[in-house]
């Protein structure tokens, strides 16, 4: 079972948007170079993503390529794929996270 809601992610993630190597680069290199270095097996990618598109949405810099992204990982969301490999207490902390991408949004 993964667990979202663990604050390493969200430190990882606040870290490296703020690496002094990374500073001034565009959003884009930054999210290449994370990606890169992250396990690319579902569904803990889509943890990340979800956790970078938060990020990115709270800072006013998502891309158009985490935008389509997080419009096709929503689908796969509601659709059920992700949940069983996910504890049942971070669902909900989940759904307000994309409830709330979505709103920004305005899918």
């Amino acid at each position: 079972m993964l667990d979202y809601s663990y604050t390493e992610l969200d430190d990882d993630i606040e870290y490296f948007f703020n690496l002094t190597c990374l500073k001034n680069r565009e959003t884009e290199v930054v999210e290449n170079s994370y990606f890169y270095a992250e396990c690319e097996e579902e569904p803990h990618m889509f943890l990340h993503h979800l956790k970078i598109i938060l990020y990115e949405v709270k800072h006013h810099i998502l891309t158009e390529k985490l935008k389509k992204d997080f419009i096709q990982y929503e689908k796969r969301w509601h659709a059920g794929e992700f949940q069983n490999d996910i504890l049942p207490e971070d669902i909900p902390i989940i759904e307000k996270d994309i409830e709330y991408i979505k709103s920004v949004l305005k899918l």
